[in-house]
């Protein structure tokens, strides 16, 4: 059991951590951690007040040991930047003044106006009404899925993941789908 002992220095540094509003959730269970191992809470208690396991708060107690706060406030989270970042209010507006038929289109205009050359699947439905038109797809293929039963002996008890799964290895499932969607 790992015990950490904190000046009332490095007690009131941590406060004040705390009491800064652009703190992320994970940096204030960190700081929370240390503050309640300070106070002498058991570390089952910590963990289920926290909703963290035991090698998560060591591994916070550990890292205050070898780097102190500011290992602490790291954030390390890997988040990629995009490279069209620097055209995003420039492609915003293009694509509001004259929204685009499908990703083929979008794919083009995105290369006309910033020389970047993306996949179609790169292009995400942000683009008109794609986003709608994908969420009325979905909606329909999970009606179909919920209209017509699997070829199995249990048809009610089989959830949507597995119907759509039986859908993608059962070519007769797949065909008695699209025979109901055309009926």
């Amino acid at each position: 059991m790992t015990y950490l002992h904190l000046s009332k220095q490095q007690l009131e540094d941590i406060t004040e951590a705390l009491e800064d509003s652009s703190l992320q959730a994970q940096q204030r269970n960190k700081l929370l951690a240390l503050r309640m191992h300070h106070e002498g809470a058991a570390h089952g208690f910590i963990g289920r007040i926290l909703n963290i396991t035991q090698p998560t708060l060591r591994a916070y107690l550990a890292g205050y040991q070898e780097g102190g706060l500011p290992a602490v406030l790291e954030d390390r989270s890997y988040r990629p930047l995009s490279s069209l970042a620097p055209f995003w209010n420039c492609l915003r507006c293009s694509f509001a003044a004259a929204p685009v038929p499908n990703a083929k289109a979008a794919v083009a205009r995105i290369e006309a106006l910033t020389g970047l050359r993306l996949s179609e699947s790169q292009c995400r439905a942000r683009a008109g009404k794609a986003a709608t038109n994908l969420s009325a797809l979905r909606k329909l293929a999970m009606n179909l899925l919920r209209a017509v039963p699997p070829p199995v002996r249990k048809p009610a008890s089989v959830s949507m993941r597995r119907r759509r799964y039986i859908a993608t290895i059962n070519p007769n499932y797949l065909a008695a789908l699209l025979a109901h969607f055309a009926s």
